[in-house]
């Protein structure tokens, strides 16, 4: 588990959240999302210096989903990807607080 006063994140998990819930919104149109989409789309790009690691990302963003309430489910869905499109892959999937299944 890694604590907030830990994080590399350059924004609060609630500024970080808020930003999640209208990528879904108005980008994705899904009601769920991965982390990697949060990591790797350019509208998140701020969030980190260059030389964070992927990884780094992926666990802190991790943290601030499972802190804030947000449930996961593995299963085969769509993933948005940086380029608009959509692709069918096994993931695991992140639902808002007040979203089900």
């Amino acid at each position: 588990m890694i604590s907030p006063d830990n994080y590399y994140c350059k924004a609060s998990a609630e500024d970080v959240l808020e930003r999640i819930v209208i990528f879904i919104e108005e980008t994705t149109k899904l009601p769920h999302i991965s982390v990697a989409e949060v990591v790797d789309h350019h509208h998140f790009a701020d969030l980190y210096e260059p030389h964070i690691n992927r990884r780094r990302q992926m666990l802190e963003v991790t943290q601030m989903l499972q802190d804030d309430g947000w449930r996961r489910s593995r299963r085969r869905g769509l993933s948005y990807q940086p380029d608009g499109t959509y692709v069918n892959s096994i993931t695991t999937r992140w639902f808002p607080p007040t979203e089900t299944e």
